[in-house]
């Protein structure tokens, strides 16, 4: 059986007020499904959008 391979990608947000804004919006629509999964289905409609344009 092989191993599941996953990719990391880390986000930082610096202490300005733009990234605080985004990280806290984040943190509250993430509540229910997760940071990851939530970060995810975003890039996933964009990438969508993107191929529509």
């Amino acid at each position: 059986m092989k191993k599941k391979q996953s990719l990391r990608v880390q986000i930082s947000f610096k202490e300005k007020f733009d990234d605080l804004e985004i990280y806290n919006w984040v943190e509250e629509k993430s509540k229910i499904i997760g940071v990851s999964a939530f970060i995810k289905s975003i890039l996933k409609e964009a990438m969508e959008n993107d191929k529509n344009s």
